[in-house]
């Protein structure tokens, strides 16, 4: 047993619109996550982590009327490494148990019933990657942004946040704004992973004291 490291976290969400005390839509009630890192070899070491989603609202449910609430979910992810050289090895395997679930929903206008994107299921990947990747990244971003104009500046944080998003596998980046002394928080630029609906339109200002927990 060379090397074994355990985290855990919670997070008990509670997020209301402030003029009519609603749940906002697509907040979860919890998120709570665990890993474990064993480094069993000088040059190898498995990553499991387990990530549990709590209940939700879904989207176009503002008035809290539709009876239903998006489901809770639990994921569990594992990846093999192996260092040879300034190469790593990868087998990474995401949503081990095969879970059927989904992240988003929304309700029809009507509000009898909703919609889905169903998550993937099981997927294996194996991976090559040179150890300079994160520092490529980075180059490319400020490459970017030096030789942008300003009129060119939103389209540019635009497409960086599609390249954090791809390099680390998310679902959707966002950038949030707060000036100096202001109560609200402002929603500038967002990206999203197919499949994926914009919510940008929806929540463009937000009063900074929805989410006590974040600011």
């Amino acid at each position: 047993l060379r090397s074994l490291e355990l985290r855990a976290s919670i997070a008990v969400l509670e997020a209301k619109f402030r003029a009519t005390g609603k749940d906002v839509p697509l907040v979860p009630e919890a998120i709570a996550t665990a890993g474990v890192h064993w480094s069993f070899a000088s040059r190898s070491r498995l990553n499991v982590n387990l990530r549990h989603v709590g209940r939700q609202r879904y989207d176009n449910d503002e008035a809290n009327t539709f009876a239903r609430r998006q489901p809770a979910y639990g994921l569990v992810d594992a990846k093999l490494e192996h260092r040879v050289g300034r190469f790593e090895l990868g087998l990474e395997v995401r949503n081990l148990f095969d879970k059927d679930y989904y992240s988003y929903g929304a309700v029809n206008f009507l509000g009898t019933g909703f919609s889905a994107y169903p998550a993937p299921g099981r997927a294996a990947y194996l991976s090559l990657a040179y150890r300079l990747d994160f520092e490529r990244l980075v180059t490319r971003l400020s490459t970017r942004f030096i030789q942008s104009s300003a009129r060119e500046l939103d389209d540019a944080i635009t497409w960086a946040l599609e390249q954090l998003g791809d390099f680390t596998h998310v679902d959707r980046c966002v950038v949030f704004q707060i000036m100096p002394g202001d109560a609200d928080v402002h929603f500038t630029h967002e990206w999203c992973a197919p499949k994926f609906q914009s919510t940008q339109y929806r929540y463009a200002t937000v009063p900074m004291d929805t989410f006590p927990w974040a600011f």
